[in-house]
């Protein structure tokens, strides 16, 4: 692991792919590297291996391979190494393409750390064809789920919903029609109740013509 943290690069992570993702001993290893007592360069090689392995992790159509709570203790120490390791470039890119793939499971939804969701604004930094950021965008359960939490942490956990209805907006017109009503909708709802946000409103009057003009 702390091979790969120093040769992070491409083909240092290619023989990564050959090897099996759901063994127990891989599974409980990746895990257990995030822990907050692993020396940093273990807990950083563990954020480069993600990307290669997160399919296995968090594709709902495959074999579940971790318990709830191994979940819950993954995202735990995910979001505490989020916060230890250094905000490069591709760093944000690698735990925000993390995120996007927890935020469109069933599985992982639900063990996500909230304050961790403000990833979500390094989404520039990811490639037009990130996978899951896409399947989020198309996903009809990422902004209900995203409302609900808001609601239940009060006026401070207004921010992500807002933040991911802003990210919405911008691609407004390449969503699926159940998306953009409930955009539209989750929209006018924000707005009836703070029409003094000012800074959440100016992004979605910049946000596509197209989009803005069906709120």
């Amino acid at each position: 692991m702390k091979a790969v943290a120093y040769a992070s690069d491409e083909t240092a992570l290619e023989g990564l792919r050959d090897l099996d993702h759901t063994d127990k001993l891989f599974v409980d290893g990746v895990r257990k590297a995030f822990e907050e007592d692993r020396p940093f360069q273990t807990r950083k090689a563990a954020f480069y291996v993600m990307p290669v392995i997160q399919d296995q992790r968090f594709d709902d159509s495959l074999e579940d391979i971790m318990s709830d709570g191994e979940k819950d203790e993954f995202c735990k120490n995910w979001g505490s190494a989020v916060d230890e390791i250094e905000r490069t470039v591709e760093v944000k890119k690698t735990s925000c393409t993390t995120l996007f793939a927890m935020l469109n499971s069933e599985r992982w939804r639900s063990h996500t750390v909230m304050d961790k969701l403000k990833l979500m604004e390094c989404f520039t930094d990811l490639p037009e064809d990130s996978k899951y950021f896409t399947a989020c965008e198309k996903n009809a359960s990422v902004l209900p789920w995203l409302r609900s939490r808001a609601d239940e942490g009060g006026e401070e956990g207004t921010k992500e919903p807002k933040l991911w209805l802003t990210i919405l907006w911008l691609d407004y017109a390449n969503l699926p029609k159940n998306v953009m009503d409930q955009v539209s909708e989750a929209t006018k709802v924000v707005i009836s109740k703070a029409r003094h946000d000012v800074k959440f409103i100016s992004r979605i009057m910049a946000a596509e013509p197209g989009g803005v003009g069906q709120t």
